[in-house]
């Protein structure tokens, strides 16, 4: 009966109804439907431990504590180097434009001079833009490559220099060699890219994404199980065969022992008990 009587004020309410003086909230305002956006995965909100683990003497400094996490959406994989691909060239394709524009306007104040009062449209329009130019684009947000050179001692990784952001081979592998200020500048774009979308067809704007904070991060990747030490839940980095669980340097120089020598696909591990692929691909 409640549920009934609840469903009948409702479509009173939506109709414009005289409230009778009673605050009944707007009406008109219907349509939300949080959608879980591509390649994402829901995580029911809970609590885990963080902090230094037993065998680590920072835990002397740096207990363990309980911490309470709220539900999020998380990648159910690390970042390819085909999305993060997307990324930049939308980043570049806006930078041509706006040259293109400026470079248009400078040719017009060139033929006619006294068209140009104070500085032309353009350069006011882009004095606050939002638009990187190609320089910065490729300076502080394109994959640096020489991290195979710094990260990786006692192998030849040379060759990874050239080929494995650019190369096709490489797309569903891990994006590497970015800072934290472009993997959050990734994550503004994406909110840009996916709303702008939803505005032009009618629909409402999704929340923002975001990079996680130290504690999102430790909760998704134990996957539900506060205590656990790696994301596959268990203690050890091999299985019952010795199979490393994830992309270790189990030893100097020792790259390939799990199947890979730098890098593995973003999906070729086994996911947590989330589904979140969100640890070992990368040598570690």
């Amino acid at each position: 009966m409640t549920f009934l009587v609840l469903t009948i004020q409702s479509c009173l309410i939506g109709r414009d109804r005289d409230d009778r003086g009673e605050v009944v909230g707007v009406s008109g305002r219907l349509g939300w439907k949080m959608e879980t956006p591509f390649d994402m995965v829901f995580i029911p909100g809970g609590s885990c431990v963080i902090g230094a683990v037993d065998q680590d003497m920072a835990s002397l400094v740096n207990p363990p504590n309980q911490v309470a996490v709220s539900s999020l959406y998380v990648d159910k994989c690390q970042v390819t180097n085909n999305k993060y691909r997307q990324f930049i060239n939308a980043l570049l394709e806006e930078a041509a434009s706006m040259q293109e524009a400026r470079n248009t306007s400078d040719e017009q104040e060139e033929r006619d001079p006294s068209s140009v009062v104070e500085g032309s449209s353009i350069e006011k329009e882009t004095s606050t833009s939002s638009v990187l130019s190609e320089e910065v684009i490729m300076k502080e947000l394109y994959p640096d490559m020489s991290v195979w050179q710094k990260d990786f001692a006692h192998h030849m990784a040379d060759r990874m220099v050239e080929c494995y952001y650019e190369h096709i081979s490489f797309d569903d592998f891990p994006v590497v060699g970015i800072t934290w200020e472009a993997a959050r500048h990734f994550a503004v774009w994406r909110t840009k890219h996916l709303n702008t979308y939803r505005e032009e067809h009618g629909l409402w704007e999704m929340p923002k994404f975001r990079l996680p904070t130290a504690a999102e991060w430790t909760y998704a990747a134990r996957g539900g199980n506060p205590f656990a030490k790696y994301p596959w839940g268990g203690p050890y980095v091999r299985d019952a065969r010795g199979k490393l669980l994830a992309n270790f340097k189990s030893s100097r120089g020792n790259y390939r022992e799990c199947g890979y020598d730098h890098t593995s696909p973003v999906d070729h591990f086994a996911p947590n008990d989330y589904g979140l692929h969100i640890g070992g691909n990368v040598s570690e």
